[in-house]
């Protein structure tokens, strides 16, 4: 996983508790009901305890390659469904199919 990483990938962190989220063109899309303020930092109590994903996204930060379901519930119904999570889950054994699917989604951009 570290060589894909290296080769493919620039990685970045981002602790939406210090940092702004950045203003990128898809922000709804990665928030599934997270409220930010006028800062872009997250500012509900369960997102300040639970808020984390894990993105990929294009090279030019107009693409999201991983994009999640549109609600929670829709989520576990991908799970239930295919077996995965239709977004990337914060998981060890899951990082690597994220890393795989996105950059086959880059592919075909």
């Amino acid at each position: 996983m570290l060589a894909t990483l290296d080769a493919s990938f620039v990685v970045q962190w981002v602790n939406i508790r210090k940092e702004p989220i950045p203003d990128f063109p898809f922000l709804d899309d990665i928030l599934l009901g997270a409220q930010i303020d006028a800062d872009r930092r997250v500012r509900d109590p369960q997102s300040l305890g639970f808020f984390l994903r894990e993105l990929v996204i294009d090279p030019r930060d107009e693409r999201l390659l991983n994009p999640q379901a549109e609600s929670s519930w829709a989520s576990v119904e991908t799970f239930a469904s295919d077996g995965n999570f239709a977004y990337a889950q914060v998981h060890p054994d899951a990082v690597m199919e994220v890393l795989e699917t996105s950059l086959e989604a880059y592919s075909e951009l």
